[in-house]
């Protein structure tokens, strides 16, 4: 092959999309009617192919390692808990002193939990000791903690040397929490210190039954002596009743989906992309928690022409804005990146081929914000760019964003998993239609919630953005 063939081999294998356009025959030097110009394009698609296949091969491999590693680490922790935790969505977990202490910053109540089996409670676990313990956790930096999450930090490590098309970053020295309290990550330490000592005033101390495990925990308010009204209600764990046989789940009923459809805050207008830019006189009636990633908001909307109000929404739903969340598929950060799936298509779209992201490129909240409003730029513009109602188009890429596009085809046909037929019968219906039957007929229970979560928060922040 010669050098120009090459490079354009290079080229096209990284931008396949523009195989069919008559530029390809003149850089390669072919012109379209030459009899080798086909198979010099089947070619290019062939080299294409087999580097899809190999990122994909790394991915199922990537989530294999993630898999194995998480186990080894909650085999850790079950030696000293009965109930072993890991981190998640909403909850971020981390322990110390050999796994016998347990510091839980749980986004989504608003509550630093610090527990420990009361066999180790007789020291070092007074309310003394808290102080201590909150002004490590207010100091802890995106890089620390990526750090010390024994399973991310792992992964990363063994992918590095195992993976050929792995994607990483450096993670910065923001601390994590000024920023979920304050909204900003220079806050001076006067302010910190008050906030800490109002946590301290708040804590309160219970004993639970975790497992038949006698565990002692304290709890302590995320709230801070500022006026603050935006810091989430704050509900104390409270001793478990004595357990009980838990019934099987059963489905639930479509005609109870139905209900609860009708009477869920659903966004009433066409106008689907309200605020573009969320300026500066409309950044306090934001959430705290909100704020420091309003400029990767801004960037990316105008970038994937989408809306404030819809990252806000789709980042609340998946991590409550805990920008260290993950998901054992795995997915990771603020709007929960799944490597495998979503990370391919958005790679392809910002790199020009698909890449294996790694733990610390989606830890990092600029680029954990960009793929996720890349991928969902691909739901809406691409995959269901053929639904003619914009709201009815921005109900099935939400649904499609939890549980993929194939399954909202399934929704809407009742078995097919082809977009074809799925536009058609979107195109029939109404947008309170559509979502009703989506509602009605997702194939997950996960995805009707999400749907619901979603819209229900896209309806609150045009409120807030929209207000006067």
């Amino acid at each position: 092959m010669s050098r120009l063939r090459r490079a354009v081999t290079v080229l096209l294998i990284g931008c396949p999309l523009t195989l069919a356009g008559h530029n390809v025959a003149a850089e390669s030097g072919y012109t379209s009617g030459d009899p080798g110009f086909a198979a010099f394009k089947q070619e290019l698609r062939q080299g294409y192919t087999s580097y899809r296949d190999q990122v994909q091969k790394e991915a199922r491999e990537f989530a294999a390692l993630h898999m194995q590693i998480s186990a080894g680490y909650e085999n850790r922790i079950a030696n000293i808990w009965a109930d072993p935790e890991q981190s998640s969505k909403t909850r971020w977990v981390l322990y110390e002193d050999g796994y016998i202490r347990k510091r839980v910053v749980d986004f989504e109540k608003g509550l630093i939990i610090w527990s420990t089996p009361e066999r180790y409670a007789d020291s070092g676990f007074a309310l003394a000791d808290a102080g201590k313990m909150l002004a490590e956790m207010m100091s802890l930096t995106r890089r620390q903690a990526f750090e010390q999450d024994e399973v991310a930090s792992e992964v990363e490590s063994r992918s590095r040397g195992q993976f050929n098309h792995l994607e990483t970053a450096t993670l910065d020295n923001k601390p994590v929490l000024p920023a979920y309290l304050f909204g900003d990550t220079s806050v001076d330490q006067p302010r910190v210190d008050k906030a800490i000592d109002a946590m301290l005033a708040s804590a309160e101390k219970v004993q639970l039954s975790q497992q038949g495990q006698s565990v002692v925990v304290w709890t302590f308010p995320m709230t801070i002596d500022e006026g603050s009204a935006d810091t989430p209600a704050v509900t104390v764990p409270q001793p478990e009743p004595t357990p009980k046989p838990k019934p099987e789940p059963k489905p639930k009923p479509k005609s109870e989906r139905e209900r609860e459809a009708v009477s869920i805050p659903v966004v009433v207008s066409g106008d689907v992309w309200k605020t573009k830019s969320i300026e500066a006189d409309r950044l306090e009636r934001l959430p705290a928690r909100a704020r420091p990633f309003v400029s990767s908001i801004n960037r990316e909307n105008e970038k994937f022409e989408l809306s404030a109000e819809l990252l806000l929404a789709i980042m609340e739903t998946e991590s409550a804005f805990n920008p260290m969340a993950k998901s054992p598929i795995p997915a990771f950060g603020l709007m929960q990146i799944v490597p495998a799936s979503a990370g391919q298509d958005a790679t392809e779209k910002l790199f020009g081929k698909p890449r294996l992201l790694a733990p610390s490129y989606l830890y990092n909240p600029e680029n954990n914000i960009q793929v996720g409003a890349a991928y969902f730029n691909i739901l809406y513009y691409r995959y269901f760019r053929d639904i003619d109602d914009p709201l009815s188009r921005l109900y099935c890429a939400i649904a499609a964003y939890n549980t993929g596009p194939g399954n909202v085809s399934r929704a809407l046909t009742g078995g097919s998993m082809a977009l074809r037929p799925a536009t058609r019968i979107a195109n029939t219906m109404s947008p309170s239609e559509v979502h009703a039957h989506l509602m009605s007929n997702l194939p997950y229970e996960e995805t009707v919630n999400y749907l619901r979560k979603v819209t229900s928060h896209l309806a609150k922040y045009e409120e807030v953005l929209s207000g006067e």
